[in-house]
């Protein structure tokens, strides 16, 4: 079984890889290891510890964003549930006509029932516009 030491090495190798993510994985894996351990660097030259300053990060103040209220269309009661009325974000056919449904056309819809044309809501599911 190889040391720390011994695998830090080969990582070390391995991060000089022509292979951008592989050596960018390697380097990685030896700094975890390096932290992991508390080992020091050396410099293979001067045979000395690598000094490292703290890298000093001031805290980042952030400003809440302020948001404008959205606009929405309102919201018709059935006695089922509740309708909203949106732009179709897809083809598809209505629930009571089995009429075709129109991109970016305005339709009734509500969650587990599906889309309703504005005649339809009016006639058959009833309610009123």
């Amino acid at each position: 079984m190889s040391t720390p030491e011994e695998k830090v090495r080969r990582l070390l190798a391995q991060a000089t890889s022509p292979f951008e993510e592989e050596a960018r994985t390697a380097a990685l894996l030896a700094a975890r290891l390096i932290a992991q351990y508390g080992l020091q660097v050396v410099d293979p030259v001067k045979r000395e510890p690598v000094k490292r300053e703290p890298v000093k990060r001031e805290p980042v103040k952030r400003e809440p964003v302020k948001r404008e209220p959205v606009k929405r269309e309102p919201v018709k009661r059935d006695s089922s549930g509740l309708f909203v009325r949106i732009k179709a974000k897809y083809t598809g056919r209505c629930k009571v006509c089995m009429g075709v449904i129109l991109l970016e056309q305005k339709v009734w819809w509500k969650h587990g029932y599906g889309c309703v044309h504005d005649e339809c809501m009016i006639d058959d599911v009833g309610g009123s516009a």
